[in-house]
């Protein structure tokens, strides 16, 4: 039998959900063994709707550009990289239905994080590649405890911080739930908020490393140091069916 990690790009009629019916029906490995490149929107719909996917069913999921949708609304089982800013309207009770899961986003906007907050989550901001004006935006003004986000004992987020506007510093501190704000800084930077566990962190790698990175596949290119991640193969591999 073959072993994975396979890496396959899925063409734009299929979903992810079929793609996962077709590993089920003729493949005995799991989904963590598929590392999937989505550059069309329509592979995170429903395979009957244009309802975007709750349920993304635990691939590592890299999606090269931005991403945008109205509802992000109790995603789980996901591990999911994106290459851009991931914006939407509603992102509630994310990670609550599921554990280990993974957001790596170069920015993040949303206008409304409720219910839960993010859970089971370990939530990565590095920033846009040319290091200025990237945005971390939850909205929540006098919508959610005065503009609070929840992150939970269960969840981490990590940033690097000085790629990120004086704006996103400030919703920064508006974070509560009890869980971890890991920090890149190669300054001191100093960063007051009781409600959550503050660790900062003066090395990229370690950083990378500590906000679980290292075990995340995507393009060599993608981030600064390439060394600890898998490179993708330039060749596409398109609705194959495992045996």
């Amino acid at each position: 039998m073959l072993k994975g990690p396979f890496f396959c790009e899925l063409s734009s009629a299929k979903s992810l959900q079929l793609f996962n019916e077709e590993i089920i029906e003729h493949s005995t490995h799991a989904t963590r063994d598929f590392n999937v490149v989505l550059k069309n929107i329509t592979n995170l719909k429903q395979k009957y709707s244009q309802d975007f996917l709750t349920n993304l069913f635990g691939f590592n999921i890299f999606i090269p550009s931005n991403l945008y949708t109205d509802n992000l609304n109790n995603m789980n089982n996901y591990k999911l990289f994106i290459d851009g800013i991931l914006e939407g309207d509603v992102a509630n009770n994310l990670g609550k239905k599921s554990t280990e899961n993974i957001l790596v986003l170069r920015e993040l906007d949303v206008k409304m994080i409720n219910g839960t907050g993010l859970s089971n989550t370990t939530l990565v901001l590095l920033g846009k590649k040319d290091g200025v004006n990237s945005i971390f935006d939850f909205g929540n003004d006098n919508k959610n405890d005065n503009g609070k986000f929840k992150l939970q004992e269960t969840s981490k987020l990590c940033i690097d911080i000085n790629k990120f506007t004086p704006d996103s510093k400030i919703k920064l501190e508006q974070i509560e739930g009890g869980g971890e704000v890991v920090i890149y800084s190669d300054t001191n930077y100093k960063y007051i908020n009781n409600n959550v566990k503050f660790t900062p962190k003066n090395n990229y790698k370690e950083f990378l490393n500590y906000c679980e990175i290292s075990n995340y596949v995507v393009p060599m290119e993608v981030i600064d140091i390439p060394e600890i991640l898998e490179e993708l193969p330039t060749s596409e591999i398109i609705d194959v069916i495992y045996h």
